[in-house]
């Protein structure tokens, strides 16, 4: 069979070959590097959110403060009120930031399916060409036939005209 060291180096797949465990265990570089990337950028993302939600949180709570102050309402400032106001901020923040990101997401998602259906679409406008060209000579016809009766009814009209002055 297999000794010790060989079967901790390598096991069998489904297909009986065997598979070095070095290589199927250590992540490749350029993968790794890769996800240090996307990290870095969620971490960013989620940061920056987080900071304009605080920052969100601060403004909504000051509201009622502001309120009394400029509008001269008479609202009881407590504790309770002002996490109230503070948290329905955030509500209303984060509830923004998610619809902004469904917005995002199905902008790319339906570009995407642009670029798919884009050989579709060529398609679609060569085939429209061709019948376009081919009713296209009709339509040319009728249209030089209304440009004939437009120019026989100036000339009718020119002719009454003629007539209304001699008489």
């Amino acid at each position: 069979m297999f000794t010790l060291n060989e079967t901790m180096n390598a096991t069998v797949d489904t297909y009986g070959k065997f598979v070095s465990l070095i290589e199927t265990s250590v992540p490749d570089t350029t993968m790794m590097s890769l996800a240090l990337i996307i990290f870095i950028i969620i971490a960013y993302t989620a940061l920056k959110v987080l900071k304009n939600t605080i920052i969100v949180a601060l403004i909504a709570a000051s509201f009622p403060v502001v309120s009394n102050l400029v509008f001269g309402t008479a609202i009881q400032i407590t504790l309770e009120l002002l996490l109230f106001y503070a948290v329905s901020g955030m509500s209303m923040y984060l509830l923004y930031e998610v619809l902004a990101l469904l917005y995002r997401t199905s902008k790319i998602f339906f570009t995407f399916i642009g670029i798919l259906t884009y050989p579709i679409t060529v398609l679609v406008k060569i085939i429209a060409w061709i019948t376009g060209t081919l009713m296209g000579s009709k339509k040319k016809e009728t249209k030089e036939e209304k440009k004939d009766k437009g120019v026989e009814k100036k000339k009718e009209d020119k002719e009454k005209n003629n007539k209304k002055e001699k008489k």
